[in-house]
């Protein structure tokens, strides 16, 4: 079943819409508990999504889309490696490359504010936000 979001940018859409297109927007939704009750479809929706969420770096794109680089570090620290010496995301996504090298440099203990996305879109522009 589908379920409609009746307020904010992506008003009429369904949650499942908004997840596929914005998840860094889902993100910030699943955080505020004024707009979204936990129990409400869209809050299960959300918590379901989210429920791993460590606070870290979400990836937006590539290989690990929609994991944090936490989660990644987990899995396969190489591709952190290789993100921190990418070229684009070293001119490009200095936000992305500043916690990727905290968290090598740390081993995990990563403590960075929530809230940060970097989104890169399909013709390769950035869009950073911070919530």
């Amino acid at each position: 079943m589908s379920f409609v979001l009746t307020f904010g940018k992506h008003k009429s859409k369904t949650i499942q819409e908004v997840y596929s297109s914005d998840p860094g927007y889902c993100r910030w939704l699943s955080n505020q508990k004024s707009l979204i009750e936990d129990n409400s479809e869209i809050g299960k929706f959300l918590a379901e999504k989210f429920v791993n969420d460590d606070g870290s770096f979400l990836m937006t794109w590539g290989k690990y889309k929609l994991k944090t680089i936490k989660q990644i570090q987990a899995i396969d620290t190489k591709y952190l490696e290789w993100l921190s010496k990418n070229e684009f995301v070293q001119a490009k996504m200095p936000k992305l490359k500043a916690e990727v090298d905290e968290l090598l440099k740390c081993g995990g203990n990563l403590l960075r504010t929530r809230g940060y996305l970097a989104v890169l879109s399909k013709k390769m522009h950035l869009v950073e936000r911070t919530f």
